[in-house]
């Protein structure tokens, strides 16, 4: 099985460590870089409220200067630059009375924008400079005399030039959920003295913000056994997919439009062939309170092995067996950012129906499932308006979210319904359930202690159960004096239902290693197992990814199911091991 591997997000821009700086107590989390058009944008993540900083350019055009008054350097990450974003280097320079952020250019530019731009759908405040090529500087420019020391010489605050890769930005939803904090530098800041820049006021922009992008996905899958049903299925299996994505900000920030359709089309399964909307979505933001409207995908969750608590949307099966895929789910959900916590809240009225693979495609479940027969609790259709809540909030080193699920249980049971020649026909039957969820994550430097947790009542079924994951991710950083990262991790599972429920996971212990090479193609490796404590069986899985050119990534997946015993849920696919390799070019 593959799990929440915490693999990096492919970057179109590879990925490298530079100090960051805290701005009156406001922390610049990650910076970014692409190119728009005609113009360059430069993104800060900051943990804060994203203060306006002054603004100074050279007299020839070739460099740009942020100040920010009382910064102090911390530890962030920040994208490598694209030839064609104009920018050859970022430096920071600690100075008297704030810090320095230095864009160093390799063309005449100037600003032509400078605005913050408000929390939404789960991303913090934004800082985004703008700037574009010029002959003549319209920046305000000072003549007075400074000093000015460097940052010390780390890989920190190495120009990115050289790695000469683009910096446009693949979508968030493209990214794999990873808990991954940055390396920190604890190296004291280097005092200088120097007179802040003028200030320079923000430009009014009544324009809206259009960004496009997305990927299309080659993929290959080799199963390593012949099929042990009757018709006997093929071990060679290919498939196309594409997913665009759209996105229309307001200059202020204060109004989202997202779309993102996803379509696979499959060589052997028409199952798996499908067409699926997994964003379609308005988003208003208004202070601190958020309205979104339409099809999104939420996730809940911090553990790798299994996502208990991750309630939200229906697990797109047909595209794999991790439970990572989801298919976009109808919602009204609004949040309010407090001092004490997120709250949100969700109305769902209308199921989304899980999909199984079709008689041809593996890996399956050999039994024939009539789709069409599918029952609900309500015994209506798919509208019923279910509802959820959740409270997150950071408190020190712990962060901590609880959830409540009222409404369709998105895990259905299969019912049989009528017999004939061949044995049983099945249906899906969807049961009510109430669910409560806990998560809870500690970081201490390189270790990050994990745990979430669920009590579930169903209406039928299993009546009520608790399920828990429990469990550790400890990274060495910098292994042996490099660059490259190694993270152990550990969890533990259980199902007080043991082997009479359908989780596959009931009394299980995983273990993992995860490898980041932190090189320019951002090549990373990540391997694990999972043992079932009652039984012989064991599951191993393997995953390794890696850039190839400037915006093509290359991945190669395997899972193996080694013992599997008859009681346990994965009996049935014991002889679906495969490799599996994907190309996807990002654009």
């Amino acid at each position: 099985m593959r799990f929440n591997s915490g693999i990096k997000p492919f970057l179109l821009a590879s990925s490298m460590l530079v100090s960051s700086v805290t701005f009156a107590g406001d922390k610049i989390e990650h910076v970014r870089s692409g190119v728009h058009g005609d113009f360059t944008r430069v993104v800060f993540d900051v943990s804060g409220t994203a203060d306006m900083p002054q603004v100074n350019g050279s007299a020839d055009g070739r460099s740009i200067t942020l100040f920010f008054e009382d910064g102090e350097s911390a530890g962030a990450t920040v994208d490598a630059l694209a030839r064609t974003s104009g920018i050859s280097a970022i430096f920071l320079d600690q100075i008297d009375g704030g810090t320095e952020i230095r864009l160093a250019l390799n063309r005449p530019m100037a600003m032509a924008r400078l605005f913050p731009l408000k929390p939404y759908a789960g991303r913090g405040h934004r800082l985004v400079l703008d700037i574009e090529a010029t002959s003549m500087p319209v920046v305000a420019i000072r003549e007075e005399p400074r000093v000015v020391v460097e940052a010390a010489v780390t890989p920190a605050t190495k120009p990115a030039a050289s790695t000469e890769v683009p910096a446009q930005e693949i979508p968030d939803s493209f990214k794999k959920r990873g808990n991954r904090r940055p390396v920190e530098e604890n190296k004291p800041p280097v005092k200088a003295k120097s007179t802040p820049p003028a200030p320079v006021k923000r430009p009014v922009d009544n324009s809206w913000i259009t960004d496009f992008s997305g990927l299309i996905e080659l993929e290959g899958r080799y199963f390593t056994q012949a099929s042990e049903t009757p018709v006997g299925l093929p071990r060679w299996t290919g498939s196309v997919a594409i997913e665009p994505d759209l996105t229309l900000e307001s200059a202020d920030g204060d109004i989202i439009l997202t779309a993102r359709p996803f379509a696979r089309f499959d060589s052997n399964d028409d199952r798996r062939s499908h067409v699926d909307i997994r964003e379609a979505k308005l988003v208003w933001v208004h202070d601190r309170l958020e309205l979104k409207v339409g099809m999104d995908v939420e996730f809940w969750g911090v553990t790798e092995s299994a996502h208990l608590v991750d309630i939200i949307n229906q697990d797109d099966a047909v595209e794999d067996l991790d439970s990572e895929d989801k298919l976009g789910q109808p919602m009204v959900a609004l949040s309010y950012d407090s001092d004490f916590g997120l709250f949100s809240f969700y109305s769902l009225p209308y199921t989304r129906v899980r999909a199984f693979p079709g008689l041809d495609g593996r890996p399956n479940v050999p039994v024939r499932i009539n789709r069409g027969a599918t029952t609900f609790w309500h015994g209506g259709n798919k509208w019923h308006n279910d509802l959820a809540a959740r409270w997150s909030h950071s408190v020190g080193q712990f962060d901590l979210a609880l959830s409540h699920f009222r409404g369709t249980s998105r895990d259905p049971r299969l019912v049989p319904i009528k017999f004939d020649a061949l044995g049983p026909i099945f249906a899906p039957f969807y049961d009510r359930i109430d669910q409560t969820g806990i998560e809870l994550q500690g970081t201490f430097d390189g270790l990050l202690i994990k745990g979430e947790a669920i009590r579930q009542w169903r209406r039928g079924g299993f009546g009520r159960h608790f399920t828990a994951a429990v469990g550790f991710e400890y990274t060495l950083y910098g292994l042996s004096g490099g660059e490259s990262d190694l993270g152990l991790l550990a969890e533990y599972l259980h199902d007080s239902r043991g082997d009479a429920g359908p989780n596959p996971f009931e009394e299980d212990a995983f273990v993992g290693l995860r490898w980041a090479l932190n090189d320019v193609n951002s090549t990373e490796f990540l391997g694990g197992a999972i043992f079932d404590l009652d039984s012989r069986s064991k599951s191993f899985f393997f995953e390794a990814s890696r850039r190839v050119g400037d915006s093509m990534k290359l991945s190669l997946d395997a899972r193996f199911f080694i013992g599997q015993s008859f009681t346990d849920p994965m009996f049935f696919i014991r002889d679906d091991d495969f490799l599996q390799l994907r190309l996807a070019w990002y654009f």
